[in-house]
């Protein structure tokens, strides 16, 4: 089970399923429906079992591929990307002179630069100050809209200890994206994976966002 980029990207959209049977016809592969994962997700893939599937797609979560061997599994999961692989849009670079100088007392710039594109993309920020739209986003980077600032609002509340504390990702719109010091590894490769998917909605798709129950 991973939660590849390319499949999680088609995973969140609404029409996401008809999506994936025009490309994955000579597969045989099961769609799943978000639930909660945990028991509810384990019942789930149990009853879709009974097809037999060597392909799961969970909707709004990730993939699951099977094989008789880790190589015939490896093949199948590269298989499966490579159909359903999306172009990434293109975006341009950030100005980040100013934002390192006013943040790097408390913050630092994440580990991979395709996070920065988050910053400078409308629709991928339009995303993000919208919800989240799968479970490992709300554990690693919270539930809810991330939080988005102009230059001059950061300025202004890099010194309260309040924001500062409870705020460990921070998008500054055309400036770029700067985290906490002691941001973990796991939060860096989901703000890398969550990068990666916005890229690839294109402005026209229509997403599913997980609901506050959910989160």
């Amino acid at each position: 089970h991973i939660h590849a980029v390319n499949t999680l990207s088609i995973a969140v959209l609404s029409n996401g399923k008809k999506y994936v049977e025009r490309l994955l016809q000579d597969i045989n592969w099961v769609w799943i429906p978000y639930v909660m994962p945990g028991i509810q997700l384990a019942k789930a893939i149990q009853n879709a079992m009974h097809a037999k599937p060597d392909v799961i797609i969970l909707a709004n979560h990730g993939l699951v591929v099977g094989g008789r061997t880790s190589q015939e599994t490896l093949q199948l999961l590269m298989h499966v990307e490579e159909k359903l692989k999306r172009k990434l849009r293109s975006t341009t670079s950030t100005n980040k002179d100013r934002l390192l100088a006013i943040s790097k007392s408390k913050y630092r710039l994440p580990k991979y630069e395709i996070v920065q594109t988050i910053a400078n993309d409308d629709l991928a920020l339009k995303i993000v100050e919208t919800g989240t739209l799968y479970p490992d986003h709300v554990v690693f980077l919270g539930a809810g809209p991330m939080n988005i600032l102009s230059i001059d609002e950061l300025e202004s509340i890099i010194n309260k200890p309040r924001y500062v504390n409870n705020s460990s990702v921070i998008i500054v719109r055309d400036y770029g994206v700067i985290v906490h010091h002691d941001l973990g590894e796991n939060a860096e490769a989901m703000l890398y994976c969550l990068a990666s998917i916005l890229l690839r909605i294109q402005p026209d798709e229509k997403l599913c966002y997980l609901t506050q129950e959910n989160e």
